[in-house]
């Protein structure tokens, strides 16, 4: 008999990459987490926390201050299935979770 091994969930896969520490943050403070924790595929675009520490002073405070826009900001960072590179550069553009 066969084992399937299934592929990681994308919130594991960022819990093991301290780049994206701060994405992985925003992620469950914006209780986003929780809706993507499943077995579904997804694609993430998650920024490296390098992205954030080029952000203007305060912006990301203001942020996480307003868990309406950090939900939908985070949201937009994810689509539905499973993309590999190849594939989105084919496409002119993608519908995200926003």
């Amino acid at each position: 008999m066969a084992t399937r091994i299934m592929p990681a969930r994308v919130t594991e896969i960022l819990r093991g990459s301290p780049e994206f520490s701060t994405f992985n943050q925003l992620l469950r403070r914006s209780h986003v987490i929780a809706e993507i924790d499943t077995d579904d595929q997804l694609t993430v675009f998650a920024p490296a926390n390098e992205a954030f520490e080029k952000m203007p002073p305060n912006s990301l405070g203001a942020l996480i201050a307003d868990p309406a826009a950090l939900h939908e900001a985070v949201l937009f960072h994810i689509i539905a299935g499973a993309y590999p590179e190849v594939a989105l550069r084919a496409e002119s553009s993608v519908m995200t979770l926003a």
